[in-house]
């Protein structure tokens, strides 16, 4: 079943689109059926193989899978070795992302169970992990901190920054430089700077030693881990006044078209949130091959274009044609969120300009295609576009975006936050009576808003993608 997992994740090309997700279906009937044969260790490698797989094709799994193979080790935590403890860990975090229920009751009940299965399961695990961890090996550190960040529990918290005094103790000017050892550390440290911002713990202090010491040993990195550097900098809000910026970037401007568009294009946007004064002469320079440019990159290039404040008029009108053009080739392979916030920052930089285009239509049209997987906050976003913008009532794709968002309204509705829920009702209570589609939509809003006006946003996570930032 491991090695079935492993050949779906490496198919490639049209294979990979129209193989993939018949494939995946397959083991995942394979994988219910014969959990209960698994010892508690090959049932944790399976799910974290299905998992992965599901990850490489940006697929969904069903609910019941990592739920019935939590139960099947939840009593057995204890006797699985360290390695195996560490991929249960990440088989839950992507668990919590890659699970897909089909109706709203099915999700609520669906996902409190499997909090509670998580936290039976991974108590004892995170206990084993605190005692032990000195013992691990640096690649399994690593492995083990950014699957930590994707929970947010008080106990994780604490065993995070446990951890932490354990990479300090493996890195830094006295370490003996060990070929095989420096090459671990070089192919893990940025991948753990990155967990910690992305983390729910205070970790500055933390992110700014580790990236000192990238900045210091920045020669052995390749330009994906000083791109991952440099992310983890943004997320964390490291100052521009860190070396670790000018590090990135000079090493990014020296090689030019040496460096991969999609790490060009991270780095770009992160120095354009960050205000990093190198970011116009960055953008353009990635603008010039925004023709080599992936989906990724473009998403990119579409957030950092509003957020690069020094560019000249006759640069940002450059930069929009370019990238305006990149969004326009990469629809077929851009998610719906990707595609709501990419119109959303277009709009920002153009406005009405934008609305009038070409690429304007065929992104409505794909947006429409795609809205069953527009989560909430991009609904809302879309919603308060739709009142801004007078190109996006106008447009003869509206009613069948309108009439799909809102039946993505009715659907997830449980799943709206509440200060999500109230700015969706001011939303629609602007737009009632220009599109019909909403009027039966607007009360079943009003009813579920009813039920939570006492109640607050639970604690915000942490940031974890800069393609999301307002």
């Amino acid at each position: 079943l491991v090695l079935q997992a492993k050949h779906i994740q490496n198919l490639t090309g049209h294979e990979r689109a129209q193989e993939g997700p018949r494939m995946l279906a397959m083991l995942q009937d394979t994988a219910l059926r014969n959990c209960e044969r698994y010892a508690p260790a090959e049932a944790t490698n399976v799910l974290y193989w299905v998992m992965r797989c599901a990850a490489a094709l940006n697929e969904k799994v069903r609910g019941e899978l990592p739920q019935k193979y939590m139960g099947a080790v939840r009593s057995h935590v204890s006797k699985l070795g360290l390695h195996e403890v560490v991929n249960l860990i990440r088989a839950f975090a992507s668990a919590l992302e890659q699970v897909e229920y089909l109706w709203t009751s099915v999700r609520e009940e669906g996902e409190a169970s499997l909090q509670e299965q998580l936290a039976d399961v991974l108590q004892p695990a995170l206990q084993r992990l605190a005692r032990r961890h000195e013992h691990m090996s640096f690649s399994e550190l690593s492995q083990l901190v950014a699957a930590l960040s994707r929970f947010e529990s008080d106990e994780v918290d604490a065993l995070m920054l446990q951890v932490a005094p354990a990479f300090f103790a493996r890195v830094g000017p006295t370490f003996d430089d060990r070929l095989e050892a420096v090459h671990t550390i070089t192919a893990n440290l940025a991948g753990v700077v990155l967990a910690y911002a992305q983390a729910r713990v205070p970790a500055s202090e933390i992110v700014g030693e580790m990236l000192m010491e990238v900045v210091r040993t920045s020669e052995r990195y390749s330009y994906f881990h000083l791109g991952l550097a440099c992310y983890a900098a943004c997320l964390e809000r490291i100052p521009t006044s860190h070396p670790i910026w000018d590090c990135v970037v000079a090493e990014i401007q020296r090689a030019g078209p040496l460096v991969e568009m999609e790490v060009q294009t991270v780095v770009v946007l992160c120095c354009s949130v960050a205000e990093h004064k190198a970011a116009p002469e960055l953008f353009m320079s990635a603008v010039d091959r925004i023709d080599h440019c992936g989906w990724r990159s473009v998403a990119s290039l579409c957030t950092a274009l509003p957020k690069c404040s020094g560019l000249t008029a006759d640069q940002l009108e450059e930069a929009f044609t370019a990238v305006e053009g990149g969004l326009e080739r990469v629809l077929p392979d851009l998610a719906a969120g990707y595609i709501c916030v990419a119109m959303q920052r277009l709009l920002t930089v153009k406005g009405e300009g934008f609305g009038q285009s070409e690429c304007f239509r065929k992104t409505m049209v794909a947006l429409t295609r795609k809205a069953r997987r527009l989560d909430p906050t991009n609904i809302v976003r879309l919603l308060e576009a739709y009142v801004r913008y007078e190109c996006l009532r106008l447009s003869p794709s509206t009613p069948d975006l309108v009439w799909a968002v809102s039946r993505e309204i009715v659907r997830k509705l449980h799943n709206f936050l509440p200060s999500e829920l109230r700015r969706l009702h001011v939303a629609m209570v602007a737009t009632r009576g220009s599109v019909a589609y909403t009027d039966w939509v607007l009360p079943c809003v009003e009813e579920r808003l009813e039920e939570v006006k006492d109640e607050e946003d639970p604690p915000a996570p942490s940031k974890r993608d800069l393609l999301s930032f307002d």
